[in-house]
């Protein structure tokens, strides 16, 4: 009995993690890079950004494990779609 307690509760967390839609995805991206627009890379904080999105730290950090991947992630994804065309000579520059 007790080796089968054991067992459950880590099929029970996997079981239990869902993926995030597309668009949320898009929104924490969204609000990643509003606020290295507004305050700079080192002001972004997951906290900042789980507050302004109305979500929890982890599910945050069950996508990106850091901030770096998750700044990251959120330059890649809207790279073709907002930064087309952009390049001021500086990275600074390009993100403003």
């Amino acid at each position: 009995m007790t080796s089968q307690a054991a067992d459950r509760p880590e099929t029970v967390g996997t079981s239990r993690r869902s993926k995030i839609t597309p668009e949320r995805e898009q929104e924490f991206f969204d609000a990643v890079l509003h606020q290295i627009r507004e305050c700079g890379y080192d002001a972004v904080t997951m906290d900042g950004i789980a507050a302004s999105t109305r979500c929890s730290k982890s599910t945050l950090y069950r996508q990106w494990r850091t901030k770096p991947q998750f700044v990251a992630a959120a330059l890649r994804a809207n790279r073709q779609a907002r930064f087309a065309g952009i390049d001021t000579g500086t990275l600074a520059g390009d993100l403003r």
